[in-house]
């Protein structure tokens, strides 16, 4: 099973845990404070704070105020229609019908984000998931069934919570994309607690109330706030790494968890359904993860995309091959120029358009020969076994942290004994870039092009300032769009006096290859005059602190 496709299935198993427990508790909690609103507020609030510590903590500072505002937007969005609305109707709802009728709603959240996530962001069920859904469902019908159900205005309540819970978790999963899991889930916490607050003191409820709660209310507020801190830390971070159909499946064992805390604390006995849904719900887990097992093989094997040849195309998720369709994404310039790269072209073209990947893509990768060492360094610098892991693909074109962790006595050995630099360049040529190891350069694309002057792709023969300004990854910010024509802002390379350095914003034209969508005002990369793909700011920093850094390698 992919390592990402792993750890999201933790985490997955882990939020149903915490939910389970959370579905033990709240019921009893809500019926102490006797105030729904107020009760969900206070939770809520003291899940921000801890949230926003903990924010604090991991320096995320950073990364908020980069945030664009089409990224506020989806985070205010998250916020009110996660983070508060849904939560007064659950807790009120609550208060309305019994605990499994609440669960089994809610429970229901998978097949509402699937009915979204199928095609709005092509994920797919396959025959092996349908039957694992089905044996869940089971599961959890067969404790609560619909004999318990009311019908009434609280489980509609609960039901508008669900389905709104799912419109988020779609947004969430776009969201997710370039935004981390800990600045969602704070967000979606803070933004969403300051609407809950704003909602008790438009119904006037006066704050003094918090005196009269006695220990054991606050007892259960403290317990259900660590509860959910747990639930949309563990949930988010799973959502990040996986199809959120797959981790809204796994979301579903959370009633087993509230049966065995009611057979231990309450009925102190199990019955003949709680043990065959359990028996049930392990089945359906087990057959949910066989079928990623299986995808995964699948994935392995020798499958070939067809689709360039009239055949049929292999259209899969990005979150499989996310990196190695960036790095396709970035090597496509230079490799239609006959630069570097397997002579490919239409076919790498094809890849890109279909936003398909198989083995045969990954094959056509691995002979660009000059980015393979450097991605080959940078994954086994970090303890990464696929060099195509998206971390490695964008650390190599963008930069990141794994950079850092690449000592300059391997990145050395790398240029001699993987690149064979010393044949490719004249003597005089290898000391200098010998004397430039004492800089501290990194596995970074800019350090290739400001640092090795002569080309090691295709062609024999030094790079001239318009060469090297096209093969850097550049970046701008789009000014106006028309079809496939962009005109961006643009900052050029320039030199004086032997000295590079990045030149004022101009404006200049470049065509879309793929169908990329941009906005005026996106952030895109290009690459031997080829647009790449839109960035965040945090990405923009990290690419030009790199460049300006291999800049100022190469002047000495």
């Amino acid at each position: 099973m992919d390592k990402n496709i792993k750890i999201a299935t933790i985490l997955a198993i882990s939020t149903a845990i915490f939910s389970g427990f959370a579905n033990f508790i709240n019921k009893m909690a809500v019926g102490a404070i006797n105030d729904a609103v107020l009760f969900t507020t206070l939770k809520n609030l003291i899940v921000a704070v801890l949230l926003g510590g903990i924010l604090a903590v991991f320096y995320k500072w950073k990364e908020i105020k980069s945030l664009s505002k089409k990224q506020w937007l989806k985070l205010l969005v998250i916020g009110v229609i996660g983070g508060s609305i849904p939560f007064i109707l659950f807790f009120v709802g609550l208060t309305k019908t019994s605990a499994i009728n609440a669960s089994l709603i809610h429970k229901s959240l998978f097949l509402w984000i699937a009915l979204l996530a199928v095609p709005l962001l092509k994920e797919k069920f396959t025959r092996l998931q349908w039957i694992a859904v089905g044996i869940i469902f089971t599961a959890n019908f067969i404790v609560g069934g619909f004999n318990g159900f009311k019908y009434n205005f609280g489980e509609l309540m609960i039901f508008g919570a669900t389905i709104l819970w799912a419109v988020e978790n779609v947004i969430a999963k776009v969201t997710l994309r370039d935004i981390s899991a800990l600045t969602v889930a704070g967000a979606r916490m803070i933004i969403g607690s300051i609407v809950l607050v704003a909602i008790l003191f438009l119904r006037g409820t006066e704050f003094s109330v918090l005196t009269m709660l006695d220990g054991g209310q606050w007892f259960l507020i403290v317990v259900t706030s660590f509860s959910l801190l747990g639930y949309v830390l563990t949930w988010y971070s799973a959502v990040k790494l996986a199809p959120v159909t797959y981790v809204a499946i796994l979301l579903t064992p959370a009633t087993l968890i509230t049966n065995i805390l009611s057979a231990v604390f309450i009925s102190h006995s199990f019955t003949f359904i709680q043990v065959l849904s359990g028996i049930l719900f392990i089945t359906g887990i087990i057959f949910l993860i066989m079928q990623y097992r299986l995808f995964k093989k699948e994935l392995s094997g020798n499958i070939q995309f067809q689709n360039y040849q009239g055949g049929k195309s292999l259209n899969l998720s990005q979150d499989y091959f996310s990196g190695l369709l960036r790095c396709t994404r970035y090597a496509f310039g230079p490799n239609r120029l006959g630069y570097c790269g397997p002579d490919a072209n239409e076919e790498i073209l094809s890849y890109i358009k279909n936003n398909a990947s198989d083995n045969g893509l990954k094959s056509l990768i691995e002979k660009f020969n000059t980015l393979r060492p450097y991605l080959e360094l940078i994954a086994k610098s970090n303890g990464i076994k696929d060099i195509f892991d998206d971390r490695v693909v964008q650390a190599y074109w963008i930069g990141n942290e794994l950079l850092d962790n690449v000592e300059k006595r391997s990145l050395y050995n790398n240029l001699v004994e993987d690149h064979k630099i010393k044949k490719r360049i004249n003597i005089k040529s290898f000391r200098i870039l010998e004397d430039k190891m004492k800089y501290g350069p990194v596995p970074h694309h800019s350090f290739h092009v400001f640092n090795i002057w002569k080309r090691t792709g295709h062609l024999d023969e030094e790079h001239t300032l318009l060469s090297m300004d096209n093969c850097r990854i550049s970046w701008g910010y789009v000014k106006k769009a028309e079809g496939s024509i962009l005109e961006v802002e643009t900052e050029p390379l320039l030199m004086n006096s032997d000295k590079l350095y990045l030149g004022e914003p101009v404006l200049r034209k470049v065509e879309s290859r793929w169908g990329m969508k941009v906005e005026v005002g996106d952030i895109i990369t290009m690459h031997w005059g080829v647009p790449c793909e839109v960035i965040t700011k945090v990405q923009l920093d990290s690419l030009k602190k790199e460049t300006v850094k291999c800049i100022s390698i190469s002047n000495g």
